[in-house]
């Protein structure tokens, strides 16, 4: 484990005492510790260290790393959708927990406090005019 990473370890058999305690931001940070345990950043360092010896652009490398994970993000919407066509209601709960975890992971990466960012959301949304224009 690096040192870019959280020391907390959620235990899921507590789940929901757990969930409350650590609130979004917190799942967030769970997520992309447990990728990174996993090895979705592995290399991380290793990589960007390359990368400036070629003398590539990090932030290109950034890009691209974003890029890929809002496509695995899209590939979970995509199972979802094929959940509900085949009226799996379970596996679309577990789709939608598989979304919100790739979600967590990128914010938890990025340092995106989630959280935060629903409630400003939600706040934006709340003042917005009745259907504000669209259909559905």
């Amino acid at each position: 484990m690096s040192e870019d990473m959280p020391a907390m370890s959620l235990n899921l058999d507590q789940s929901l005492v757990c969930c409350a305690k650590l609130g979004i931001n917190g799942l967030c940070r769970e997520a992309y510790r447990n990728a990174f345990e996993h090895g979705f950043y592995d290399n991380s360092k290793t990589t960007e260290q390359a990368l400036i010896s070629m003398g590539l652009e990090l932030e290109a490398h950034s890009t691209q790393m974003k890029l890929s994970k809002l496509a695995l993000i899209g590939s979970e919407v995509g199972e979802a959708v094929r959940a509900v066509q085949h009226g799996d209601n379970a596996g679309l709960a577990e789709e939608l927990a598989d979304i919100c975890i790739r979600v967590f992971d990128m914010c938890g990466w990025l340092g995106i406090e989630l959280g935060n960012e629903i409630i400003r959301k939600m706040e934006i949304n709340r003042a917005r005019p009745y259907m504000h224009g669209k259909k559905a």
